[in-house]
């Protein structure tokens, strides 16, 4: 009871604008929020939806590909020890990533450590720019020291599309 009690005070005690006023810092990220979808490889889609969340505080970005055989969601926030955009990347896989983001004029340019296993790949860096209404991102993964070729997708909208696990 004594727990009860004392979260129903803090929640009459919180002042609402804290539940619902976005960082500044990550508005940029703005024209992302919404659903798209790109198709990565031959007849192999990927889902992606950017939302906010934690009353603004942070962005989640969610993705799936073909329907579930593969998927992760991000949490992207802001940083203030490191006085930077970072996030935490967790997989359906056997890996999880931790990363930074550097904005673009625009978009912006993310770079992972990866943790688990990944046949080899340790890091990874990518580009997100927003482009006539799409989104243009290219990555690399480096791989047994060596960083592969930059592979490339354009994320259309696509508001009915579900991110699917």
């Amino acid at each position: 009871m004594k727990h009860l009690l004392l979260i129903l005070v803090l929640l009459l005690t919180t002042p609402v604008h804290a539940q619902d006023s976005h960082n500044e810092k990550l508005l940029v990220l703005a024209p992302f929020i919404g659903t798209w979808k790109a198709e990565v490889a031959e007849n192999t889609y990927d889902v992606s939806h950017y939302d906010w969340v934690l009353g603004g505080k942070a962005l989640r970005i969610m993705h799936s590909i073909n329907d579930g055989a593969y998927g992760g969601e991000a949490l992207v926030h802001w940083n203030e020890e490191k006085q930077a955009i970072t996030f935490h990347y967790i997989t359906t896989s056997t890996f999880y990533t931790e990363g930074t983001i550097s904005l673009t004029e625009a978009g912006f340019d993310a770079q992972e450590i990866v943790h688990g296993n990944m046949d080899g790949i340790v890091e990874t860096r990518s580009g997100y720019e927003m482009k006539d209404g799409e989104i243009h991102v290219w990555s690399q993964l480096l791989k047994n020291g060596e960083w592969t070729e930059k592979e490339t997708a354009i994320y259309s909208k696509a508001p009915g599309a579900e991110v699917r696990f």
